[in-house]
């Protein structure tokens, strides 16, 4: 039998970064530094984790430093960003609990 979810598992620190990456506007640029403000840990701290999400093949730089998501890692962030909003709405809609709890 297959397994059914053929991504890799990522860590809950890994999919942070892919989301934080995904959330940067098309025209805008993100570099490591700018990452590492973003999610408020050392640049030496987001430095480390592209240097592990690389060679997954997740996220690439440009000549200029400026981050972007591959087209795998652009799927598996829409997908976390997508189980995020449907988390958000059965906790907020269906349970009943307050957006900032359920955030």
């Amino acid at each position: 039998m297959s397994d059914p979810d053929p991504t890799p598992r990522l860590s809950a620190a890994e999919q942070a970064y892919l989301l934080a990456i995904r959330s940067t506007p098309e025209d805008g640029r993100l570099t490591a530094a700018g990452l590492g403000r973003r999610l408020k840990v050392s640049p030496q701290a987001a430095g480390e984790m592209l240097r592990r999400l690389s060679p997954m093949g997740l996220v690439d730089q440009d000549d200029h430093r400026n981050l972007r998501l591959t087209t795998l890692g652009q799927e598996l962030a829409d997908g976390i960003y997508r189980r995020h909003a449907l988390a958000e709405w059965l906790l907020i809609d269906v349970i009943g609990v307050g957006w900032a709890e359920a955030d």
